[in-house]
């Protein structure tokens, strides 16, 4: 089948470029966003009031709904939260780098006061309950009000 083609006439420098890279990150963070892609790159609607002759009498423009600025940090937001991260919170592909072999501190342990009440709330739960299958149930964790 190969790649999907930007059709001619899309807005910005995409036209005839394949839908990878860049060209797709802007179509899905368009769909994510309800958007069209022109929209994203700043088109606006424009009002025409005309008179009864069909005379233009004004045109209003609405202000584009992002900047160049504001949809590169939401490009740079969409590929952040899909990078593959370890337990350590650390990009996997940084992680998994020989050249950071020895690049790392630990600093800690550190108590999670949420993750311990649920434990001991889990812990509780199974001993009253022995013959419940725990892997399929979930807690919540909530903050009580001080």
């Amino acid at each position: 089948m190969g790649r999907a083609r930007v059709p001619p006439g899309t807005v910005g420098k995409q036209r005839g470029k394949s839908l990878d890279g860049l060209a797709a990150d802007e179509a899905a963070l368009a769909r994510e966003l309800g958007v069209t892609v022109r929209e994203l790159f700043g088109w606006s609607p424009k009002t025409i009031t005309l008179d009864a002759d069909g005379n233009v009498l004004s045109v209003s423009k609405t202000e584009s709904r992002f900047t160049a600025r504001e949809r590169s940090l939401l490009l740079a937001s969409r590929r952040s939260e899909k990078v593959i991260r370890g337990q350590h919170g650390r990009p996997m592909s940084e992680a998994t780098d020989s050249k950071n072999q020895f690049a790392y501190r630990v600093r800690g342990p550190f108590t999670d006061w949420a993750q311990r009440k649920l434990n001991e709330t889990e812990a509780a739960y199974k001993k009253k309950h022995p013959d419940v299958d725990m892997t399929s149930l979930h807690f919540t964790v909530e903050k009580v009000d001080d």
